[in-house]
Formats: structure tokens, sequence, C-alpha cells
């Protein structure tokens, strides 16, 4: 086993002997820097070996490990470092310094590991020891007061996850596991990748970082021939889409973060043809990863919706109506006083076990408000409403009791994005809802504003870039003189979605694209705009707009991607191009400096 592959990335493989002693080494070098047990040390690695060898070095140490999400802007790193108060910050970048100062403690910031300066065969230092109780990392999530909320998951829970995963990834005993890593170390999925995989004795394969393309997603997979893989819903959705091939390699595809299209489901087993099982892994970061879980091999497996499964070892399952009344699965008695519900109705999901985390850091109220105790045993609120299926084998997921959604996997409260929009100058009062038939989840928000005829949506616009990470920022702002109400007083969502539809249609060009001239300037850019307008549904995008502020989002321009290099196959395109070009003038610039090249 010491000489299997443990971790693999662009330019260096690791096996388990090299990966233990580069992590011993770290973790000697983190202790010399004063990082001590109990201690919380920001990881600010991009995805890579040493991002792994970093994460398990802090844990060796005692410490805990946390990570701030890519996108989130200064002012909400802020919120973050002031909660968790790092003790140090592992990372070369500006941002990796910027966190550092945020701190409110004494921190300090040291060099990520370096896998070819470690020996393997010297000695490492003996582990710290920790208790079950121990705080392991610390997970943020959006509030709904316009902050995050910090989830401290401890020890214990990571490790039932890392036992439970048995129940679930479908292993063939004559084949080498290798599992993708690919989950921003931020998203609480990344424990599912990196933990589980090594404590299989597997191999862990790590995507380049950066953004992710189906069609480059599909190329890794392959080289690499990994069999184990998670995805989340949006992007399982969009590789299925654009690139069905992605999936030849894999035994085991899990998915999940939002709801599972059954349709693609089906569309991808019957193409694996009884090689695949695709697992529905639903579950809220308190609860650490993945609560109950649905395993299919085969179309037939169910029927409907595609369910979000049954309770993983190490877990307890409560669907309560609103009056708190149990609903059993059927041929399960009811656990709570009374004479019980009808068995299928809807409730709120309750979650237990040892999987709960800790609760929020410095928020004993929310913390209280959001873990209960039922019957001497502790539960987590999850706020989704479910139901049994008829044979009590599996819960269906039946929408939420609030205004929380899911963005690209990203837990978001609607509130929290209004809390931000209110909190600008120029804004009276805000209202943000999902935009109605999107393909993906869109934001709209409904601003009213203290002066409207003053009042520049792209200012404002700007002014939450600066403030709000991008899956939380709306796609669309429209101004109204005041937010409608209906006969009870509450805010009136069809109303709202007529003054969307009012304000939204794009102004067009003098010719529609199809009219342009078709001579060599222009050719480019209209047939970029018009892969564009097909992906992102709209009629027309002037040359000087930006991707990501017409309504483009991490997944869309994977398929924007897909489309491109189908379109023009000998400039290589790399989904970074998007990025780096994110107009469409740039972007047919760029690939014109590639032809002349």
């Amino acid at each position: 086993m010491e000489d299997r592959v443990a971790v693999g990335g662009a330019t260096n493989r690791l096996t388990y002997r090299q990966l233990t002693g580069a992590v011993g080494q770290y973790a000697r070098s983190l202790m010399r820097s004063g990082v001590r047990g109990g201690d919380v040390v920001v990881v600010e690695v991009p995805r890579s070996p040493e991002e792994v060898i970093a994460v398990l070095a802090v844990l060796s140490v005692g410490a805990t490990y946390v990570s701030m999400d890519a996108a989130a802007p200064p002012p909400r790193l802020g919120v973050m470092a002031e909660l968790v108060k790092p003790r140090a910050v592992i990372g070369r970048t500006d941002r990796a310094r910027q966190i550092a100062s945020l701190s409110a403690a004494e921190c300090v910031v040291l060099d990520p590991p370096d896998p070819t300066a470690f020996d393997a065969d010297s000695d490492a230092p003996t582990p710290v020891p920790v208790g079950p109780e121990s705080a392991a990392y610390i997970g943020f999530t959006s509030g709904s007061t316009g902050a995050p909320k910090a989830v401290v998951v401890p020890h214990r829970a990571v490790i039932r996850l890392m036992r439970a995963a048995d129940g679930f990834v479908r292993s063939d005993a004559d084949d080498t596991e290798v599992w993708l890593r690919l989950a921003p170390l931020a998203f609480d999925a990344s424990t599912f990748e990196l933990f589980c995989c090594l404590f299989r004795g597997a191999e862990l394969a790590v995507y380049p970082d950066g953004p992710v393309s189906p069609k480059e997603l599909a190329d890794f997979l392959a080289a690499r021939g990994v069999t184990v893989a998670w995805l989340t819903a949006g992007l399982f959705r969009t590789v299925a889409d654009e690139a069905p091939e992605a999936f030849a390699s894999l035994t085991q595809l899990v998915t999940g973060g939002d709801v599972v299209p059954a349709d693609r489901v089906r569309a991808v087993l019957d193409r694996a043809a009884g090689s695949l099982a695709v697992t529905n892994g639903y579950g809220p970061t308190e609860n650490t990863t993945f609560s109950t879980t649905f395993t299919a091999r085969s179309a037939s497996d169910w029927v409907g919706s595609f369910p979000i499964g049954e309770p993983i070892e190490g877990t307890e399952v409560k669907v309560l109506t609103e009056d708190g009344t149990d609903v059993p699965a059927p041929g399960a008695p009811s656990t709570t006083h009374g004479e019980g519900s009808a068995t299928g109705e809807m409730g709120e999901l309750l979650v237990g076990g040892v999987g709960l985390s800790l609760g929020y850091l410095g928020d004993p109220e929310q913390t209280a408000q959001r873990f209960v105790v039922i019957d001497g045993m502790r539960f987590y609120r999850t706020g989704d409403l479910v139901r049994w299926d008829e044979d009590g084998k599996a819960l269906q997921f039946c929408g939420r009791i609030d205004r929380q959604i899911k963005i690209r996997g990203h837990r978001v409260e609607l509130e929290d994005v209004e809390a931000t929009v209110r909190r600008q100058a120029e804004v009276r009062d805000c209202h943000v809802r999902v935009a109605p038939n999107a393909t993906t989840a869109q934001l709209v928000a409904y601003v009213v504003a203290q002066d409207q005829a003053a009042t520049d949506p792209t200012i404002l616009r700007d002014s939450l870039r600066e403030q709000l990470p991008a899956y939380m920022q709306p796609d669309q702002l429209v101004l109204v003189k005041q937010l409608p109400l209906n006969a009870n007083g509450k805010i009136d969502e069809s109303r709202l979605a007529d003054l969307a539809a009012a304000t939204s249609a794009r102004r067009l060009p003098e010719a529609s694209p199809g009219d342009r001239p078709a001579d060599s300037a222009l050719r480019l850019e209209s047939q970029i705009e018009l892969v564009w307008c097909e992906v992102l549904g709209l009629d027309a995008i002037e040359y000087d707009e930006a991707f990501f502020d017409v309504g483009g989002d991490s997944l869309t321009i994977g398929t924007v991607h897909t489309r491109l290099r189908e379109l023009y196959p000998a400039h290589d395109l790399k989904v970074i191009d998007l990025f780096t070009h994110p107009t469409i003038q740039e972007l047919a610039d760029h690939l014109r400096s590639r032809d002349e090249g």
C-alpha cells in the first residue's frame, strides 16, 4: 500500500509513503511557526497535491482548517476572519496576506508545502491526539442576517462520513479506484473527495486549478482513468448535455447539492448500460456533507423525481409536520407523542446522529434555533420539505419551508442578499427572488431606490460585486417605485414577475444578429454573440458587455466553451480564455490573434 499512488496532480504524483512523509514534515514546520492544537489555520492553496498535504498537516497538529470562498469579496472575508480568528494562513497570494491582515488575532502567513523538498524516509512527528468532539474544519454558509455562518465540524463527524461511504460508493474489487478531486475546499463536498478516498487507499486525481469545462473535464477523466467522481447537480446537468462521454470511465458518480435532474440520470444510466451507479447525495453542511443517499444502476430503479434516499450509516432522520407531529416511514411506528400523521404526508426533514456539527461559531442563538433536542437526541432542522415513498425506503425532496435556495451547489439565504442590497446608500427597500423559467438558478433583485431617476443600476451592480461572492450577486436589477403587495399585505410575486418582464427586454442593435454584415470584421463577433444568446436566452448582446454581466455563470460559460470549441476546433480554445477575455469583442480579437500567430 505504501507504494500505491495516493495523490496525483498535473506535474507530480505522491505515493502513500511519500504523502505520509510530506504531511509529517510540513506538520513539524507548522509547529515551529507556533501553530498548536485548537488553533485555526486558513488553507489558501490552489487545488493541488500541495493543498492535500496542507490540510492533512493542519489536522495532524490538532488544529482546525478552514477555507474561505474564493469568490468572497474583502468585506465578507473580513467577517469570516473575525469569526474564526486564524493563527496562520497557508498561501503565497495577496489574498492570503489580506486574510491574515483582517484577523483580529495575531496571524502569520506560511508558504505552502513543496512536495519535492520532503524526504519520504525521514522521521515524522507523532500526530497530536485529538478527541472526537475537537473541531476538524469550519465551513461557511449563507446567513439570513446578511453575514455568513461558520459551521464547526468535529472529527467524529468526518470519521462517520468516511465509514458510511462504503455503503453507497460502488467498488469493483478487481479495479483500482481513482477518485476525482474537484470541489473547492470551501465546499463541503471536498471532505468526501479527500477523506473518503484516502481512507479507502484509493488514488486522488487532482483536477487542475481553475474553471471547469465539460469537454476539458471529460478529457481529464479519461486520461486519468477516474472511477469515482462527485459533481454538483448543476455541473452534472451541463456535462450530461454537453459531454456525456465524460462518464465512460466511471463506476460511481455521486451528485447533489441541489435538485438532481431525473431525466439526465436516466439518459446517463441508459448510455452506461449497467457499468455505472449514480448516487444522489443529500445533506446540509451542518450534518457533514451527506445525510441520505439514493443509488440507481438502472432507469427502472425509481419512478418520478430522483429520490434523496435513506439515511446513511450513523444518521437518524425525522419528518415532522408543522405542528411537530411525526410522519413515520410506512411500517415504522411514530416516535412523537400523539396519534401521528398519515404515512406519505409532507413534513420538514430533521437529521441527527454522529455526523452533526457542533453548531455555529460565535452564534449561540442561531445554534439553538436550528439544533433541537427531541426525545433526548439532537437534530438539525434542515428547512427542507420531504415525504416518504410508498415503500418507506426513500425520501422525496418537495421544496423548502423558507426562502433558502441552492445556486451551483452553494446554499444561499435570499434574506442575506437582500440585507446587502438594502445597505447601499441609494436603496430604500429590496426583494430578491429566483427568476422563473431560467435553466439555472438566477437571482432578480427588485430595488426601491431613494431616488429612482438618479440611481444607475450599473453603479449599484458594481457596488454589490465588491460585497457579495459571484454566486450571490443578482443577475438582474429591476428598479421599481414600490414593492407590490397582495390582499394579505405580502409581496405579490406574480406582479413582480410582470415588472421584470417589462424591464428586462434588452436594447436591440440597429440590425439583428442575422442581418449584420457578414464580412471578416464582423462574422466572428456575430457568431460568438449568437452562441451567447442561445445559451443565455437573450435576444442580443452588445460586443463590449462582459459575459457575467449579462447573466452568465460558471456553468453556462462551460456550455459556451463547448459550443465555441466545436465551431472553432483549430483554435484550441480553453475555458480560461473566456474568463480572461470576457466580452465578445475581446474574445473575437483573441481568436484572431491566434490566427495571425
